[in-house]
């Protein structure tokens, strides 16, 4: 296969690199970090080596494919700190999302849930599907026992929705950094960024826009 220029980035150590400095800026080494669309583990790699004994990462690939790709690195770097799930986040009550076999990114199924209610999706797995199972934020965390210090994530526009869902039941008694990609092409005229900065500010965080990143945090 041909190798295209994300993924040299990668392997070159020059992806994002703004995106890179924020993270060397932000992280201490007893961090507990929530990572929200893994890839292949770039990111994750960096925040690993970053962390002392008592840091840990909960890191989610939504993608099949891609976790294959990503638990396969976190074993070739020897990172004992990161828990890899595949989990796709949601605050909707769909319990199942179905992935065409081998797909590298999640945009169809995005089209889908744009363009439908998502609890109307029909698909069903077969030989050419991957079924992912969804899950909320809250709960994850609940369930792992686990409060980030630090949420990042890159989840081409479903920050919307988990931000939504955070501030119901988790931003009130825990206020972690949130770090996340804007992605302004995948919000709706309702839900775009400027209703994100709303929960924000009424959860007393506050942000800077740092190139395609937005920066929340505690006044």
């Amino acid at each position: 296969n041909i190798i295209d220029e994300p993924i040299f980035e990668r392997i070159k150590g020059k992806r994002e690199p703004s995106t890179v400095a924020i993270l060397k800026s932000l992280i201490k080494e007893d961090f507990k970090i929530l990572e929200l669309g893994a890839c292949y583990g770039y990111f994750t790699i960096i925040m690993s080596k970053m962390l002392g004994e008592l840091g840990q990462i909960i890191s989610i690939e939504c993608l099949p494919r891609n976790f294959k790709i990503f638990k396969n690195n976190i074993k070739i770097n020897n990172l004992s700190n990161v828990k890899a799930l595949n989990y796709f986040i949601s605050s909707q009550k769909k319990t199942d999302v179905y992935f065409k076999k081998n797909s590298t990114n999640p945009y169809e199924l995005i089209n889908k849930i744009k363009n439908s209610n998502f609890d109307s999706i029909d698909d069903k797995q077969n030989n050419d599907s991957d079924k992912v199972e969804t899950i909320e934020l809250s709960k994850l965390c609940n369930d792992n026992k686990f409060i980030p210090n630090l949420i990042f994530m890159d989840v081409e526009g479903f920050e919307v929705d988990i931000i939504e869902e955070l501030s119901n039941n988790f931003l009130k008694n825990n206020k972690p950094i949130i770090l996340f990609e804007i992605h302004n092409d995948y919000y709706d005229k309702r839900k775009n960024l400027e209703f994100i900065k709303l929960i924000l500010a009424k959860n007393n965080y506050t942000y800077r826009q740092i190139d395609q990143n937005l920066l929340c945090y505690i006044k």
